[in-house]
């Protein structure tokens, strides 16, 4: 975000369910409120969320920031790409009536990095797509299919089956789709053992 003149106020950004229309329906999932201040390029303004806010998998949410006692002449740009689309998961959707209605704009993107935090007591698919914690949290693989919501084992040392196509004898990596491994690394190299079988993997991410 930039600024133009000098903005006051505050910025808030939540969370919405999407109607049919991609616009924002119920209340807010989640929030957070920050100084209405920026430079005068673009550049990141951060937002963390008070308390987790859990989302469905396959289910289409809109992000809305809002500002508080800004001006026509002070207030706050949030950076886009016209025509450019760089965000296929999506598209930018925004109201000059205080959301009383929406227009979607399907060519165009605002820009955007979404950062999560895993919550203690729970297991998450890994994957080498980022260097973060998906990458140093690893700790080992699910003996057998896990239900989302319900109680789940790891194996963190031993042989695990379930992976397709593997080099008998040969190293086994973390793969850039979540909760697969694969012969060869990731975006980012992360070893997960070796390879038993073509489907069964010895696990020693220690190697």
């Amino acid at each position: 975000m930039r600024k133009e003149g000098s903005p006051t106020g505050n910025l808030v950004l939540e969370v919405f369910a999407t109607d049919g229309a991609g616009a924002p329906t119920g209340g807010a999932l989640g929030s957070d409120t920050v100084s209405a201040t920026a430079a005068t390029s673009f550049a990141i303004k951060t937002f963390t969320l008070d308390t987790p806010t859990p989302l469905d998998a396959n289910t289409v949410y809109i992000v809305t920031i809002k500002a508080v006692d800004t001006s026509v002449g002070n207030r706050l740009e949030w950076q886009r790409d016209d025509g450019g689309n760089p965000y296929a998961g999506g598209s930018q959707n925004y109201s000059i009536d205080s959301g009383a209605n929406w227009t979607l704009a399907t060519s165009d993107d605002f820009a955007f990095e979404i950062n999560s935090h895993p919550r203690a007591g729970r297991l998450y698919k890994t994957d080498a797509s980022f260097a973060d914690e998906r990458i140093t949290g690893f700790i080992g693989s699910a003996g057998e299919s896990i239900t989302a919501g319900t109680n789940g084992s790891i194996v963190a040392a031993g042989v695990v089956a379930g992976a397709s196509g593997l080099t008998v004898g040969g190293k086994v990596y973390l793969s850039d789709t979540p909760g697969a491994v694969s012969s060869s690394a990731g975006s980012n190299s992360k070893t997960v053992g070796l390879a038993y079988s073509a489907t069964e993997v010895i696990i020693n991410y220690s190697i």
